[in-house]
């Protein structure tokens, strides 16, 4: 189990979050085609940024208020989108809100 940390400036590319790791994204950091993994987390905070993030069967994204989760594919995950949250992606698929159903989504598949 590890946990990364990402701070403003900081970016994190293609790799795979393993079952039982999590990733942070805080204000200014970034995330680019991550691929959460059953059991692979990744927490975008308010000013962080997720591009083609793929979130596969138990796997779980969270975007938190003033969040842009872009891109973000999803078969069989959840994400969870909190208050003020924006998710603007192409091919938002078989996705799970919950938490916040107001969260604006919108492209949807």
């Amino acid at each position: 189990m590890s946990y990364t940390f990402l701070s403003s400036g900081q970016s994190l590319n293609t790799v795979t979050i393993d079952d039982g790791d999590s990733v942070y994204v805080g204000s200014g950091a970034s995330t680019s085609d991550l691929q959460l993994a059953p059991g692979g987390n990744e927490y975008v905070m308010a000013g962080g940024q997720a591009l083609g993030t793929v979130v596969s069967a138990g796997g779980f994204l969270f975007a938190a208020g003033g969040t842009d989760a872009a891109s973000a594919i999803v078969s069989g995950g959840t994400i969870d989108a909190g208050a003020e949250a924006i998710l603007h992606a192409s091919s938002l698929r078989a996705v799970e809100l919950y938490g916040n159903e107001q969260a604006p989504v919108s492209a949807c598949l």
